[in-house]
């Protein structure tokens, strides 16, 4: 059997109301904005959970003996 570490990433889609005169100003304030007040009152879909990479560790020494190597 072999070993592997799988990377995820897990995120969720929602949308923000934000009052503004133009595109620039709108991202302006989201980037300024603490995260926990732009997401209140915001409905968030399922999560949609991702494999980012995969990682095959059996070359990882921890996972494999071979004594006739030099260390």
């Amino acid at each position: 059997m072999r070993n592997f570490t799988l990377k995820l990433t897990k995120s969720y889609k929602f949308d923000v109301n934000v009052d503004a005169n133009s595109i620039e100003d709108a991202k302006k304030i989201i980037h300024q904005t603490p995260f926990e007040k732009v997401i209140t009152d915001c409905k968030f879909s399922d999560p949609e959970l991702r494999i980012k990479d995969v990682v095959c560790n059996d070359l990882d020494s921890r996972f494999y003996k071979d004594d006739n190597k030099l260390r």
